[in-house]
């Protein structure tokens, strides 16, 4: 028979320390914590998803607002989670926990509408690091990267305004005000240049 001192440490080699909650566990079986509360038979990428999960919040998987009626965890291919809650990146940042345990295992997720209180979470494993857009799933500051770098083009490839004649008036007087005081020694003020750059803005590219 199983002391109770041997159960205790049983519990610690499965459970680690939830980092912003003190006193809390979660479990990293989460699985089989799905999987015996449910009844369904999980499938591989069913049991890596709940161990994601399990980290979206304080506690473990049981404290998710997930409807465990309507999750198809059988699937080897793709899992579909129903969560009936909200997700954000930040202060609460259940979306960003999931973004980055999802980047660690390889696993593709996506967010979509499924009843007016709940949102879908759908989830794919993916093999490689590298590969097609279809087959790859990048580390998480590779992904960073990607998006920051089509950020950056969409800004860039932005469509400029059209400089107005009140543009062209205002930039025709701050450029004479600018060269009169640099013919007459008055440059060292700022003001001038302040205004001169300030009005050259409009005919900027970006």
């Amino acid at each position: 028979m199983t002391s109770k001192k041997e159960n205790e440490g049983a519990r610690e080699a499965r459970s680690v320390a939830c980092a912003d909650a003190p006193g809390r566990e979660i479990l990293t079986d989460a699985h089989e914590w799905v999987a015996s509360n449910t009844g369904q038979s999980l499938s591989p990428l069913a049991k890596q998803v709940c161990d994601v999960l399990q980290f979206a919040g304080h506690g473990g998987i049981y404290n998710r607002p997930i409807n465990w009626d309507r999750a198809d965890l059988a699937d080897p291919h793709c899992v579909s989670i129903c969560w009936a809650g909200t997700l954000s990146n930040w202060d609460a940042p259940h979306l960003t926990a999931i973004w980055a345990h999802c980047a660690h295992k390889m696993l593709r997720v996506e967010i979509c509408p499924a009843s007016p209180r709940h949102i879908r979470l759908m989830f794919w494993q993916r093999r490689s690091r590298v590969g097609s857009m279809f087959e790859r799933l990048p580390v998480a500051l590779d992904q960073m990267a990607f998006v920051g770098a089509v950020c950056s083009e969409s800004e860039d490839t932005q469509p400029k305004a059209t400089p107005t004649q009140d543009d062209v008036d205002a930039l025709v007087k701050a450029g004479q005000e600018f060269v009169k005081k640099v013919e007459t020694g008055e440059a060292r003020s700022k003001r001038s240049y302040a205004q001169f750059k300030a009005a050259l803005t409009p005919f900027q590219k970006g």
